[in-house]
């Protein structure tokens, strides 16, 4: 997987996330782009879901105190 370039915000990368299903869904890609949109799918999910895991971390820990 080549670099990957990080979304500017939580919303703009599951934006993107979505409009690289729809593609995929719809077959509305050349075959030669199908594994650049699967690596940049990967790269967002893993992205999303660091970023839900470092909220309901905080929310956990200022419901301890």
């Amino acid at each position: 997987m080549k670099d990957q370039n990080e979304p500017k915000s939580f919303a703009q990368g599951k934006k993107e996330l979505e409009a690289i299903r729809a593609k995929i869904e719809t077959d509305d890609f050349d075959i030669d782009q199908l594994e650049d949109l699967i690596d940049r799918g990967t790269y967002l999910i893993e992205y999303l879901t660091q970023k839900l895991r470092k909220i309901e971390d905080k929310v956990q820990d200022s419901a301890k105190n």
